[in-house]
C-alpha cells in the first residue's frame, strides 16, 4: 500500500518525517506501530498500517484489601484507594463506579473516579464465635473516552475480628 508523507501528517499532526518516529510524540509506541522506527532514519513505507489512537483500557488489581477491623473499638474504619489507572484513549475520561454483587460493604467515595476511595465505616455487627469475618463486593469500573470503553471487574473485600 503506497503511503503519502501528505496523508501521514494529517493523520498524526506531524509536521515532518522525523516527528513520525514511533514514541517521539505523534505516533503512538504501540504493538500496533511496531514496524514504525524509534530513530532516524525512517521510511514511509514502515508507517503503513500505524494507528494514531490507542484503545482505552485499565491498569490495577483485581483484588483490592481494606484490612481487618477490629470488633473490639467499634466504631472503627478501614479504608484503601482502589490502585486503577488507565491508559489509551483520547481527550477527556469518564469513570463509573457500580456495584455488581456481593455485600453492600465497602462503600465507594466517588463512583466517577477513576481510582476512587473504598471504604468501611462502624461496627460491622457481632455474630460471635470468635475468629475472623470476611465480607466482600464485586465492583465494575466502566470508562470512556467518547471513542471506546473498557470495563474491569474489582473484588474489594474487609474483614472483621469477631468476639
Amino acid at each position: 500500500m503506497a503511503v503519502s508523507l501528505r496523508e501521514r501528517q494529517l493523520t498524526f499532526g506531524a509536521s515532518s518525517l522525523l516527528g513520525l518516529r514511533r514514541g517521539a510524540g505523534h505516533v503512538p509506541n504501540v504493538s500496533q506501530n511496531a514496524a514504525v522506527p524509534t530513530t532516524a532514519p525512517i521510511a514511509l513505507s514502515q508507517l503503513a498500517g500505524a494507528v494514531n489512537y490507542v484503545p482505552l483500557s485499565i491498569n490495577g488489581p483485581s483484588l483490592v484489601s481494606l484490612g481487618t477491623i477490629p470488633v473490639s473499638r467499634p466504631p472503627s474504619s478501614a479504608s484503601h484507594a482502589a490502585g486503577t489507572s488507565t491508559s489509551g484513549g483520547s481527550g477527556s475520561i469518564t469513570a463509573t463506579w457500580q456495584r455488581i454483587s456481593g455485600s453492600s460493604i465497602p462503600v465507594c467515595s466517588n463512583t466517577a473516579a477513576v481510582n476512587p476511595t473504598f471504604s468501611c465505616v462502624g461496627n460491622l455487627g457481632n455474630t460471635g464465635g470468635g475468629g475472623t469475618e470476611t465480607l466482600t463486593a464485586v465492583w465494575r469500573l466502566t470508562v470512556g473516552d467518547g471513542h471506546s470503553s473498557a470495563f474491569k471487574d474489582i473484588t474489594i473485600s474487609v474483614s472483621r475480628d469477631l468476639p
